[in-house]
């Protein structure tokens, strides 16, 4: 498993930005990030438009519920943001022992 880092390097010291953080970077999510990329071009990131553009907070939040939808995750009447994710992620890498 690949490690993604970002923001300042280990020690850095300065406003929440140079603020060292890491994130696990499975396989599974490297092989779909790169089918992502195969079906709409390479772009400055991966999370953006068919045409490059970077989408607005509004278009990720109204198309939030239906990508959750389509993937079968049961929101049980829990309103669910982009920030929700960095919550989830914080609980499974606790789930799974990390420190």
């Amino acid at each position: 498993m690949e490690t993604v880092r970002h923001g300042g390097e280990k020690g850095d010291r300065g406003s929440e930005m140079a603020k060292l953080r890491e994130a696990p970077f499975p396989e599974e999510l490297q092989l779909a990030i790169k089918a992502l990329q195969k079906a709409q071009g390479i772009h400055e990131f991966v999370f953006c438009k068919k045409d490059g553009s970077i989408p607005g907070a509004k278009w990720i939040t109204r198309r939030l519920p239906i990508w959750m939808k389509k993937a079968g995750v049961e929101t049980a009447g829990r309103r669910i943001v982009p920030h929700s994710a960095r919550h989830s992620l914080a609980s499974c890498l606790e789930s799974a022992g990390a420190p």
